[in-house]
């Protein structure tokens, strides 16, 4: 028998892991960016995860008329955004009568120019003047007349 086999050797302790950040909860009526997108998926009936929270996030940051938002956490973290919940999901609900109207407003502009494109063309150009042609009193310099 070896010596190693009747004295195990003494566990060696595990390292620490760091502490996580501890997230704030959202403030009352707001759920984070994340938890929205899988409330978005639940409205609309969709299969979950479908909604991804970076399409939200884009919807935060370049969407003027997006719902209500706020940033939570102290200076030097990154900010943490919250949507209110009922005006996110109406803004959501809205999202397809507004692609319908530049749709039609697009259509509206196109049918606009197409009408002014066949009106210009219709129209008949205007003569040019007609350059007088040269006499034969009016020789060009230098030649041997």
């Amino acid at each position: 028998m070896s010596d190693t086999a009747t004295n195990p050797t003494p566990e060696t302790p595990k390292a620490e892991e760091p502490a996580k950040t501890k997230k704030t909860p959202a403030p009352e009526g707001y759920v984070t960016a994340v938890d929205f997108a899988k409330e978005v998926d639940k409205h609309k009936g969709n299969a979950p995860g479908t909604t991804r929270p970076q399409f939200i996030y884009g919807y935060i940051r370049n969407s003027k008329s997006f719902a209500e938002v706020t940033q939570d956490r102290g200076d030097g973290v990154s900010p943490r955004f919250c949507v209110k919940l009922k005006e996110g999901l109406a803004w959501i609900d809205g999202q397809a009568q507004r692609k319908t109207e530049r749709e039609q407003a697009k259509a509206a502009k196109d049918a606009q120019a197409a009408k002014d494109a066949t009106a210009a063309a219709a129209k008949p150009a205007e003569p040019t003047p007609a350059q007088p042609k040269p006499t034969a009193s009016a020789a060009k310099p230098g030649s041997a007349a």
